[in-house]
């Protein structure tokens, strides 16, 4: 297993509990232990196998932030990032990706006060009276691994589910494809001399990341502003 990028953002939970615990909740994540994960009215839950006669437990870990009205925003400057979107593919974290979400503060990587947001959200149907149970912590380094391996699945903590996100960005992408043609041929029937498929390769090369980086390119959509609201309870 390679080298964790996100573990370290993580590492005020690991220092707030008992480390045999973290221990033996790595090693149940490990072992596959959660079973499905979903993301249900403002919380993320999971199904953790459990040794004993309850089998599995469910786990809700609350959301760092709440960017589901955002999801378009997000999805937007996804778009303006091929390489970004290659490299969630991949399996590997660009690191221009990680610099963007640190410097624009989008709350997907936690700060200090997440031990206290897991106390006092996190829920678990074991008989741990400990909010920090071995369960949460599994479901919770399950899903920083997952981010890992698919790093748009970082955006899980926000309330932004992959697929979704993904859906968004091609279509941005298709949008401005389909925006750029149409100028192409509206500037190729006032010059005939122009050549449209010219004019387009023109303009997506013009693309260009570097100056795209430069400025408030940075942040295409401007600095977005997390909403923090109670998830629904467990039932």
């Amino acid at each position: 297993m390679k080298k964790s990028v996100l573990e370290p953002f993580w590492r005020p939970v690991w220092n707030a509990v008992d480390k045999a615990r973290v221990r033996k909740a790595r090693q149940e994540a490990k072992a596959g232990a959660v079973v499905h994960v979903e993301l249900v009215r403002g919380e993320i839950w999971a199904q953790v196998r459990a040794s004993g006669p309850r089998r599995s437990c469910q786990v809700a870990l609350p959301l760092l932030a709440h960017y589901e009205e955002h999801i378009e925003a997000v999805a937007k400057w996804l778009a303006m990032r091929p390489d970004w979107m290659a490299a969630h593919f991949a399996g590997e974290w660009d690191p221009e990706y990680v610099a963007f979400l640190k410097s624009n503060r989008l709350d997907v990587l936690p700060d200090d006060s997440v031990v206290d947001k897991l106390r006092w959200g996190a829920k678990c149907t074991c008989d741990d009276s400990d909010p920090l149970c071995v369960h949460v912590l599994t479901a919770l380094l399950h899903l920083i691994w997952e981010a890992d391996e698919y790093p748009l699945r970082v955006f899980r903590f926000v309330g932004l589910d992959e697929e979704l996100l993904l859906d968004a960005a091609h279509g941005w992408t298709a949008r401005w494809v389909r925006s750029t043609k149409a100028d192409s041929r509206e500037a190729g029937a006032t010059d005939p001399t122009t050549d449209p498929i010219e004019q387009v390769t023109d303009a997506v090369s013009a693309w260009n990341v570097a100056i795209w980086l430069k400025g408030a390119g940075t942040n295409p959509v401007g600095r977005l502003v997390p909403h923090f609201r109670t998830g629904d309870r467990m039932e």
